[in-house]
């Protein structure tokens, strides 16, 4: 797809037009209106504004600037593993992608915007602001955003602030305890999770058991510890990082979400899509402060293992997309470039850029679940990969725990912990998917009449809304089923994702149950081995405790062997043991003795009887 050069001239002021100026009344008013809830106190109001409190000190941040595009999307030199200047050019990353379907080109049937520059989102949105009937406007939003960005984005995109503060719910610094939200309640604002496995090449040995448990606790401390840095002075596109669990040495898995929505703009509508994924990163390097060389670290070279996605002869006809992102569309010297060899390029970095490859364009401008299903497809497939690695390890764990249980439990119970936020996850997504007609977007579903009334305007020629040129005549029956049926199938998938990681849950039970047996059994086995030697220690003690004894009172002097009186002495002292031994000897073995003698009286009786 190739992208179009867009003007950034403003265009003339009318109603609901956004100005360039950062000081504007219609975004002002969006975070005026953000902070008058967020002063809503439980004093005064049943329902109050607390939980906006974060989002609204954030979007009446500022950030200090010397001209008019500075530290806008800009990367600071200290940032690990990236660089400036043309010289280490590889790609250059945009924190925000204006993507809109078309219908004048089949090879490039998505439009394009790649935005950098905070003055240059303000004079492009002003130009995209009346959207014509069955026409949208798909808006990415990449890793972490600047306060004057939301600002703006809210405004003209008409969005819920919700989305907003859900997305960015690590901002509180006290907890409420309202995340996740009711499942009715997620119906307008969807939120799915991604899944990324990193990989690591270690420059020695592999991790002994101790430092891998040590890691694996102090993972989610650190990530704590990074969101805590995200704020107003962090850089456009920094990665947003949820979760990151070491599987082994060479192995973790970094979770980040999606959130997306729709507003309705004009007679058409706009979905904003925010990932966590950003410009690239080492994750380890990002989370952990090692005390090691930067020699060490450089030497543990991490990677992304890339995201499989199974098309039908994708091999054969792949997309026609380019390798990059497109050129700027400033002059300006702030766009951030990077090495071609360091950080890992993300999974998700070329979302917005290649968007909609797979996607009908006529079909996407009507229907907005159809608009998102691409990436809901791409999560799914990496819920899917992460399965296949945990069940990988699992299998490893229970065929090999002999000798190490107790590693391979506390190993076990971690790989839990992850199959289980798969369930979790899984389930809201089916949820979501089964309760999809109950939201207000736009659906070809819905309002099947609009539909065909834009299937004969297509194929009389008639255009409407950004790009509205031509197409080729598509029949609205079958625009209804691909989207049914991409409906169906985006479910089944999560469906069977959810089936699936209850059936590794099982197995991981049935084996944890398995090693646990095995721990108890061996404690059995070294309980009864000490008792056989306690037994025998018990059986000696009988013979030399009387003779210690004796030895004690002939060591007070009791009798004194001397040359005339030999064997009197011994006489003695042999004496004296017998005389001690067998009252022992009867004390210790009485009990059993009886025991046997009155066992053998009631078999006797019991014969007789017979």
């Amino acid at each position: 797809m190739e992208m179009s050069d867009v003007s950034t001239q403003p265009s003339p002021g009318g109603p609901g037009s956004i100005v360039s100026n950062p000081g504007s009344r219609p975004k002002r008013q969006f975070a005026d209106q953000i902070r008058s809830f967020a002063d809503r106190t439980p004093e005064g109001y049943l329902v109050p504004g607390r939980h906006f409190g974060p989002l609204s000190e954030l979007l009446d941040t500022y950030p200090q600037q010397n001209g008019p595009n500075t530290g806008t999307g800009q990367i600071s030199a200290s940032s690990p593993s990236l660089s400036q200047g043309p010289g280490n050019l590889h790609v250059a990353f945009r924190p925000i992608y204006l993507v809109h379907p078309e219908n004048d080109s089949v090879s490039n049937p998505f439009h394009h915007v790649a935005i950098n520059i905070r003055d240059e989102l303000d004079q492009i949105l002003s130009q995209r602001q009346n959207l014509g009937p069955n026409s949208n406007l798909l808006v990415f939003l990449h890793g972490w955003q600047s306060p004057t960005s939301l600002r703006l984005l809210g405004t003209y995109c008409g969005l819920d602030p919700e989305m907003f503060r859900c997305h960015l719910s690590f901002l509180a610094s006290t907890k409420l305890f309202d995340q996740p939200p009711l499942p009715s309640q997620q119906l307008s604002i969807w939120r799915i999770r991604t899944v990324t496995i990193c990989e690591f090449r270690l420059p020695g040995d592999a991790l002994d058991a101790e430092e891998l448990e040590r890691r694996r606790q102090s993972a989610q401390r650190d990530v704590q510890r990074y969101l805590q840095r995200l704020g107003s002075t962090t850089d456009e596109g920094t990665p947003i990082i949820r979760h990151y669990s070491v599987i082994d040495s060479t192995t973790s898995v970094l979770e980040q979400d999606i959130s997306f929505c729709v507003s309705k703009k004009d007679d058409g509508w706009i979905g904003t899509i925010w990932t966590d994924s950003g410009f690239p990163l080492e994750c380890d390097k990002a989370l952990v402060q090692r005390t090691e060389s930067a020699n060490g670290q450089a030497e543990r070279q991490e990677s992304y293992v890339p995201l499989v996605l199974h098309r039908p002869k994708i091999a054969i006809s792949p997309p026609e997309l380019p390798a990059s992102p497109p050129p700027a569309t400033s002059s300006q010297p702030h766009t951030p470039f990077y090495r071609a060899t360091l950080p890992p390029y993300p999974n998700f970095f070329y979302l917005a850029s290649q968007y909609g490859s797979s996607l009908d364009p006529n079909l996407a401008r009507r229907d907005a679940l159809y608009a998102f299903s691409e990436l809901i497809s791409m999560a799914a497939s990496s819920e899917h990969q992460l399965l296949n690695l945990l069940k990988y390890h699992i299998d490893i764990a229970l065929h090999r725990f002999q000798g190490i249980e107790n590693w391979s439990l506390a190993h076990l119970k971690h790989l839990t912990t992850l199959v289980e936020r798969a369930i979790d996850e899984s389930k809201r997504v089916v949820y979501l998917l089964e309760n999809e007609g109950y939201t207000q977007w736009p659906s070809a579903h819905k309002d099947r009449a609009a539909v065909i009334r834009a299937g004969s305007n297509l194929r009389s020629g008639g255009s409407g809304g950004i790009g509205n040129g031509p197409s080729e005549s598509r029949n609205p029956i079958d625009m209804h089923d691909t989207r049914e049926r991409t409906r169906k199938l985006l479910l089944d998938d999560y469906r069977s994702i959810l089936h699936r990681a209850q059936s590794i849950k099982k197995a991981v039970d049935s084996g944890m149950a398995v090693i646990t047996t095995e721990i108890r059994m061996q404690e059995a086995r070294r309980s009864t081995e000490q008792a056989h030697k306690i037994g025998r220690i018990t059986v000696l003690a009988y013979f030399f405790l009387p003779l210690s004894f004796v030895t004690s009172i002939y060591g007070m002097n009791f009798i004194e062997f001397k040359d005339d009186n030999m064997w009197k002495g011994i006489a003695a002292y042999v004496g004296t043991t017998v005389g001690i031994l067998i009252p022992s000897m009867v004390l210790c073995f009485w009990k059993a003795a009886w025991s046997r003698g009155s066992q053998r009286d009631e078999s006797g009786r019991e014969g007789g009887q017979s």
